[in-house]
Order: C-alpha cells, then structure tokens, then sequence
C-alpha cells in the first residue's frame, strides 16, 4: 500500500471536469513488472438545471408539459426532479406557496420532488447533457393537473432539483 499526498487542492489546480490518469509501477524481486492505470474526473461543481417551458412569468390555462435541459460537464447528469407549488391568486400578493401538487392527483401541504421521465439516468458514462419534458404523455399522473388544478387566475411556481454522479446537488 502507498499514498502520495503532496498534490495541492488550490482553485487553479485540479480544474472542474479535468481529466487525470495516475500509472503506478511496481517491479518484483525478480525484475519483473506491472504497470497499472487508473483514469478520473474532477467535479467541483453541480450540474446546472433550467426550465424552458413554461417561461417563467408566462400565462396559460392548459399548460400540461413542463420541459427543461440539464447538463453536467463533468461527471454527467444523475437526476433531475421539480415540485409544482400553488402560490395563490395573481391578484394577491404573493408569499409562500400555500399548497404544492403531490405527483398522484391531489395539492397537499408537504412538498413533493417528481422525477422527471429517464431520471435517474444510468450508464458509464453518464450524460453531460439531457433534454426533459413532463407531459400528460410521459408522466399520466400530471394529467389530472387539468382537472385539480391550473386555475385561472393563480401563480404556480416550479422549482428544479439536479444531481450529478458524484453527488453535487443543485436547485433553482
């Protein structure tokens, strides 16, 4: 067993989504040899995750799909998750949500994280970008969204949850 220590973590060192190879040599009483390699990436950093429909501030009553990218340079994308929260009528000012859509048919007081379609991803490696979209088609439960909930007049706010490979989380 051996270690080697003496590799600073600085900011300038070991950049997010570098890649490094270590080799290590060993070489026997008879001189013989074995070279063994191992290959790594460094990830400082959470994938980034936006919506990109709806747009944020826009109007519609039927609005069933929700759809996003998400993108991790480094070790790829893991998950991605969203809440729907109902925060009340536009015409009231707006604080905290008041109740948030549970997946199933109902708005509850607890918030609920919904995977997106293909999350958790899975693969070696895992990918550094993904397109998402939550649909009637693709998630059957947000369909009765048309019959619980979108009322005229009320401000919704989706909220986004990612994670990469190694486990670095983001929210917007």
């Amino acid at each position: 067993s051996w270690s080697y220590t003496d590799w600073t973590n600085t900011a300038g060192n070991q950049a997010d989504g570098s890649t490094y190879k270590v080799e290590a040599q060993a070489l026997s009483s008879d001189s013989g040899t074995d070279v063994k390699q191992a290959q790594f990436v460094v990830d400082k950093n959470p994938p980034s995750i936006t919506i990109t429909d709806p747009a944020a501030t826009s109007g519609s009553k039927s609005q069933l799909s929700i759809s996003g990218q998400g993108a991790d340079a480094a070790s790829g994308v893991k998950t991605i998750e969203v809440i729907i929260a109902h925060m009340g009528l536009a015409s009231e000012p707006l604080t905290e949500p008041d109740t948030y859509y549970n997946g199933v048919s109902a708005w509850t007081a607890t918030p609920t994280w919904l995977q997106v379609p293909g999350s958790p991803w899975s693969g070696t490696p895992a990918p550094l970008s993904v397109n998402w979209s939550m649909s009637p088609i693709t998630t059957p439960n947000i369909s009765t969204l048309t019959t619980t909930g979108w009322l005229d007049g009320h401000v919704y706010r989706l909220t986004t949850r990612g994670s990469d490979v190694v486990g670095k989380i983001t929210h917007s």
